[in-house]
């Protein structure tokens, strides 16, 4: 019987592209991946692999402490932590019993992923208590086709799941809603899957201490994670940002990443938080495409934000139809600035939130 080892990494691109790397492997058995949260290390115990590997680099930075208690609960051979650059990490050490380091290589080098998937394949045949560290020179000489990996990628490709593609067309998905606002979300945030390939930023007009039980009870309900916006966090797909009841929340680049800065700066137009200043750190942002979404509410906040937006480009715009509004003020006044590109009832706002997302939630989910 073949060894059988799990993924859990937050990068759909990395689930996808080792899940069609694995799937017909004739040396071990790739049982499937997941996210690093409760529900995706459920799922690994439940299938219960000899072996484990975790993408370092694609988990969120708070979450790494938890690789610990991790540990403590999987009961296979080793974890294997994938990183582009172990010496920098500084968390483990090779010689650690039960963890072994490998350079993780850049998905799109073609000849490293298929010295990649030969080294994960040695070491998992060969462990027996002693795990000596493959340098990446040595893996790439083992190399001896290309083929397979080129036909994963085509047929990544032939279904739109191109990592390039979807490393270069990064999304981010914004809300902004204030009366009714509570019951438009729930509404919405259910129909949203796991595997989310986005972030989801939310301003509610909220007064402090009711925002946090308001995405507890999100939480509790919805699919996705749900979760009140902390200052320094960073953004990762699939989990939902509820800013902090009177506080003003804005997204600022950091690295490769998205950063959530919390601030106690006055309010703008008596609002705070403010769907206008969220926008507006969005619309500085150039390398993500945004779906800013408007919903129930009273006055116009969201509106002079979405013309920034806009302005911007890589922008699309929904708002909730009067019909279904508890206040139209908000989504009328985002209307009436001619940005918006869809006019929806609540009830089909999550599909086209998915359709200009282009979901597609795939068996590496």
């Amino acid at each position: 019987m073949h060894p059988t080892f799990f993924l859990v990494s937050d990068s759909a691109v990395t689930r996808i592209l080792y899940g069609k790397m694995f799937e017909n492997n004739k040396e071990v058995n790739f049982l499937g991946a997941a996210r690093f949260n409760e529900a995706g290390i459920t799922k690994m115990l439940k299938v219960s692999p000899d072996f484990l590997l975790v993408d370092l680099d694609n988990i969120p930075k708070e979450t790494k402490d938890g690789i610990a208690d991790l540990r403590k609960k999987y009961c296979g051979k080793v974890i294997i932590i994938l990183s582009k650059d172990q010496e920098e990490d500084g968390l483990f050490s090779g010689d650690e019993k039960g963890i072994r380091l490998i350079k993780r290589p850049e998905l799109i080098d073609l000849s490293a992923m298929e010295a990649f998937k030969t080294t994960i394949n040695q070491l998992i045949k060969s462990v027996n208590g002693t795990y000596a560290i493959t340098s990446q020179s040595q893996v790439t000489s083992q190399v001896k086709t290309k083929t397979s990996i080129h036909n994963m990628y085509s047929e990544m490709k032939r279904q739109g799941l191109s990592p390039l593609k979807l490393q270069k067309n990064k999304k981010i998905i914004c809300i902004g809603t204030s009366t009714g606002g509570p019951g438009a979300l729930q509404k919405v945030l259910t129909k949203l899957p796991k595997g989310m390939e986005a972030p989801i930023v939310i301003v509610q007009h909220m007064p402090p201490s009711f925002t946090k039980s308001l995405a507890n009870r999100l939480n509790s309900i919805c699919e996705i994670d749900v979760k009140e916006a902390e200052d320094g966090e960073r953004l990762v797909d699939g989990i939902a940002y509820i800013a902090p009841g009177g506080k003003h929340l804005t997204i600022h680049p950091s690295s490769d990443d998205l950063i959530i800065k919390i601030s106690e700066d006055p309010p703008v137009n008596g609002h705070r938080p403010s769907v206008d200043v969220m926008f507006h750190s969005l619309s500085l942002i150039e390398d993500y495409a945004k779906i800013a979404v408007i919903m129930t509410g009273m006055g116009a906040d969201g509106a002079a934000g979405l013309i920034e937006l806009k302005k911007q480009g890589k922008l699309t715009a929904i708002a909730e139809a009067e019909e279904s509004c508890i206040v139209y003020g908000m989504p009328k006044a985002a209307i009436s600035t001619g940005c918006v590109d869809t006019i929806a009832e609540i009830n089909d706002i999550a599909s086209n939130i998915l359709k200009y997302t282009k979901k597609d939630v795939g068996k590496w989910m």
